[in-house]
């Protein structure tokens, strides 16, 4: 199965892109004594992740405005789902156990993971994210799943910019608020318990496949993994097949329950919102927000 693709970025050398990301990484480096030779930008999306390949480590950097607690309960829920024996990407804690605070946005360090390739098996997908949703919610757990209200942030920031398309802003605020209406309705139809979010975030290492980016991560329905794995079978043609397998593997896809589809919809309205926050950085960004709106 195809790993979801990030945005991976070539170096930048513009004085605002050196402030951030790279910034707030050799600051929290400086703290925490890590190497930063041979940085380079890995992605950016609602947060930017910097590789540190001599210092074996990754940086996850928020974006100036985000509270530093957010990037703390990243770190909190991998460390739980690791203890929970998942094959998750835990945070670097002999580095530093807590997000360093910097002027330009919180970092936090995790392990340098080396890929070997982009496909994995459906059935350890569907497995691993059944052990997932069975598992407790921790205690004092902060949630960071809120897709709605992260659709809205980032639509709010495109709107207030002078070459945001009127188009768009019109039809994604409809979108925003169809959610917030609907959202509340399909948890309690179907529960809620602990999500990873962004479940196609995988890395192929040589050992096994291991989740890794858990800024969606927290409390929601069990449907909304299931959704986001689905998306690439019902709107951007992915092999049904594939899908089928990782359904049978979990234990049954959850198509059937009617509050699937709108789980469905906004998750298509999240993705929207993170191809908007990308234009004006990625070039093909307005190009993939444009293909998605149709869809």
């Amino acid at each position: 199965m195809m790993a979801r693709v990030g945005r991976v970025l070539r170096d930048r050398t513009a004085e605002g892109e050196c402030r951030w990301p790279l910034g707030p990484v050799r600051h929290a480096a400086t703290v925490c004594r890590v190497s930063t030779s041979g940085a380079r930008v890995l992605r950016i999306g609602h947060r930017a992740v910097v590789a540190l390949p001599d210092a074996g480590l990754v940086a996850r950097v928020n974006r100036p405005d985000y509270a530093i607690q957010s990037l703390q309960a990243e770190m909190n829920i991998a460390r739980y789902l690791d203890r929970a024996g998942l094959p998750v990407s835990a945070p670097a804690d002999d580095v530093s156990q807590t997000a360093v605070a910097t002027p330009d946005g919180a970092v936090s360090f995790w392990p340098y993971l080396h890929s070997v390739g982009s496909n994995y098996d459906p059935r350890w997908l569907g497995q691993t994210l059944r052990r997932l949703h069975g598992l407790a919610l921790p205690p004092h757990l902060v949630s960071l799943w809120d897709p709605v209200t992260r659709a809205e942030q980032r639509l709010t920031r495109y709107a207030a910019r002078a070459d945001g398309r009127r188009d768009c802003v019109a039809h994604l605020s409809d979108a925003v608020a169809r959610a917030k209406e609907e959202l509340p309705r399909i948890q309690s139809a179907l529960g809620v318990g602990l999500v990873h979010g962004d479940p196609l975030n995988v890395i192929v290492t040589a050992e096994e496949p291991v989740m890794i980016d858990f800024d969606l991560a927290g409390t929601g329905p069990a449907g909304w993994d299931l959704a986001s794995v689905a998306m690439r079978v019902h709107r951007f043609g992915g092999d049904p097949e594939v899908f089928r397998d990782f359904a049978d593997a979990y234990g049954g896809d959850g198509l059937r329950d009617p509050s699937f589809a709108g789980l469905l919809s906004i998750r298509e309205l999240l993705d929207c919102s993170f191809a908007l926050s990308l234009v004006g950085s990625d070039p093909g960004a307005e190009g993939e927000l444009l293909i998605r709106l149709r869809a």
